[in-house]
């Protein structure tokens, strides 16, 4: 079976040669094409990944493909996607690289059945990084729903790298990228919404690296930049939430975490608070007799059934009791 690894390169001068080295290690004995795809960052990247492929003497192949101009890393996985000839596509980011039997244990459950995606584990390098790492045990799950509730309950990473995703699945139900920052997110979703079964490896197959000045390094120091893209998963989420009352009710609790999070950078403000209780539309007393809501949820969510200025207030005041 073939495996098409794709790598979206910008500014990864660095990094770029030993994430190279990492798939030529690779003790997977199937084909495995690696797909480089320039995104013209202006540095020496693909220059250091020719001379890489030049000297390589493997069986894999190595192929670069060129962006006429720089189109960012949403584009650049989508070219990849489109120029993939393997059954199964995987993406790894330039700075990070993949254990040496990482697509063979990814593989392996391949051997008697097909699955929409096989999910690894992964370790941190340089710092510590709010994605859960997989809670799963080895072993298939055929259940939508209990999928869907994976990604709310962050059962499984809900990160693009170190899924090994069923290309012809991808293009059905296209599963391309859009152009916002945290990317991961929206898309892990749309992956939920559509895969029918997958399978978990829990064993380490990737390492992620944290590097000072990094997308997610930047937006954890400066939270107003990040809020447009808080609110575009929010409304994603709600857009979703007739797929499963997992989704429903996580959106609510994202919309409550945005909140707190405003709370603890002093960016708390009633217009926020109207512009969240807005997309989320959120009924708790409605969703209590529904029986689509728990006691509890309804508790600390009634002030969504209140006046604006009453709601925020007693909003604002849960929030600081429970962030003590």
């Amino acid at each position: 079976m073939k495996v098409s690894i794709i790598i979206a390169v910008y500014r990864a001068e660095k990094y770029i040669e030993k994430c190279l080295q990492s798939v030529a290690a690779q003790s997977y004995d199937g084909d495995i094409e690696c797909l480089v795809v320039d995104d013209r960052g202006g540095d020496r990247s693909i220059e250091i990944a020719n001379q890489f492929i030049e000297s390589y003497k493997g069986r894999f192949e190595f192929r670069i493909i060129s962006h006429e101009r720089n189109l960012g890393a949403s584009a650049s996985r989508n070219t990849g996607i489109d120029n993939a000839t393997g059954e199964y596509i995987y993406f790894l980011d330039n700075d990070d690289y993949i254990d040496i039997d990482c697509i063979k244990k990814l593989t392996e459950p391949l051997k008697g059945k097909k699955y929409d995606f096989i999910q690894g584990n992964f370790k941190v390098v340089g710092g510590k990084t709010g994605v859960q790492p997989l809670q799963l045990k080895t072993g298939e799950y055929l259940d939508r729903d209990f999928i869907i509730l994976g990604y709310t309950q962050g059962f499984w990473p809900l990160t693009l790298w170190n899924k090994l995703l069923n290309l012809d699945f991808v293009k059905r139900n296209n599963l391309y990228f859009e152009k916002i920052i945290a990317e991961d997110n929206v898309w892990s979703l749309n992956l939920a919404c559509c895969a029918n079964n997958m399978y978990a490896v829990n064993e380490i197959t990737y390492t992620y690296y944290i590097r000072e000045g990094s997308i997610m390094t930047s937006l954890a120091k400066d939270w107003q930049r990040a809020q447009d893209d808080h609110f575009c998963l929010l409304n994603f989420l709600v857009s979703k939430q007739n797929k499963s009352l997992h989704i429903r009710n996580y959106a609510i609790h994202y919309g409550n975490g945005m909140l707190l999070d405003a709370l603890k950078h002093n960016c708390l403000g009633i217009s926020l608070y109207k512009r969240i209780k807005s997309i989320l539309n959120p009924t708790p007393f409605c969703d209590l007799f529904k029986g689509q809501s728990r006691f509890i949820d309804c508790f600390f969510d009634i002030h969504y059934d209140l006046p604006n200025f009453i709601g925020f207030h007693i909003k604002k005041l849960t929030l600081r009791v429970l962030s003590r």
